[in-house]
């Protein structure tokens, strides 16, 4: 990912979109950017730091796995003064952008 953003930082364009990694593997490999290589691009990033956010969870919880008391679930992921920094708020935004580049066949 480190090579492709460098390749599409030094691309010869003034369109954005032309400076991205996405851009930069859709032509590569000849395919449609937003329908054949976005989404699984995006899958592979943004679910990676999902599940990574559910592993997080997981440890820091392991004794507790069966409470759902409101009180303990708001502590896991509503921890601190900035919603901003929430765990729900963190994974919504990782979830919108995998919903926004659907796979194609997808289940």
């Amino acid at each position: 990912m480190d090579v492709l953003d460098q390749v599409a930082k030094k691309r010869l364009s003034d369109d954005i979109d032309e400076k991205n990694q996405v851009t930069v593997v859709a032509d590569l490999v000849g395919r449609n950017r937003d329908t054949e290589v976005a989404p699984y691009m995006v899958l592979g990033k943004h679910g990676r730091r999902l599940l990574g956010f559910a592993m997080d969870v997981y440890k820091g919880t392991e004794d507790r796995l069966d409470d759902v008391g409101r009180q303990h679930l708001l502590d896991l992921f509503q921890a601190g003064a900035d919603p901003a920094a929430f765990l729900t708020a963190r994974m919504r935004n990782e979830a919108a952008l995998i919903k926004r580049y659907p796979l194609a066949n997808w289940g």
